[in-house]
């Protein structure tokens, strides 16, 4: 398989596993080990390609923990339903009860849909973790910002869940092997 082929393979996996955690509402553990769950309001799945902890708020934009099978590597994705250029960067506040972190939002369109990516994902776990809500502020054109609020309620165990999996997983190679 060709690279190109198999970046587009990548994508449609992380945007089927993207639109899957817009509806994902239930608790179950496979046959492998691997569970699904869900803990206030935060939703985990380890049993597809790409593997994550997720919350969607009441407007439908979405914050989570992305994980490849393939490699064991893993991203904070956001979905604010809000058009970008791909490949584009912003800028962003995370801000919390636990503290403000600047970041760097990076375009990517899965599907129909855009996404961003945010930069220094050890810091956004951490003030994930800590945390009772998380507001994320971007300019969306000048002097007009988006701000949209996550609940944190049952995030810890979440990406504990969703980190456990993915330590099982790479022990085993990363590719569920």
């Amino acid at each position: 398989m060709n690279k190109k082929a198999l970046i587009n393979l990548k994508q449609i996996s992380l945007s089927t596993a993207l639109l899957t955690a817009l509806v994902f509402t239930h608790n179950a553990v496979s046959e492998n080990g691997y569970s699904t769950g869900n803990n206030k309001d935060w939703q985990w799945d380890t049993t597809k390609a790409t593997k994550y902890a997720v919350t969607v708020n009441n407007q439908g934009s979405l914050l989570g923990k992305f994980c490849s099978s393939e490699d064991g590597s893993c991203i904070y994705m956001t979905y604010l339903g809000t058009d970008c250029e791909e490949r584009s960067k912003r800028p962003a506040t995370l801000s919390s009860n636990a503290g403000t972190l600047k970041v760097t939002l990076g375009c990517k369109h899965l599907s129909d849909n855009h996404y961003f990516s945010i930069t220094q994902p050890e810091k956004v776990e951490a003030l994930v973790k800590r945390s009772d809500y998380l507001k994320i502020s971007m300019e969306v054109k000048p002097n007009q910002v988006r701000q949209e609020e996550f609940s944190m309620a049952g995030s810890a165990k979440a990406i504990e869940n969703l980190d456990f999996n993915m330590q099982v997983l790479c022990y085993r190679g990363c590719d569920g092997k």
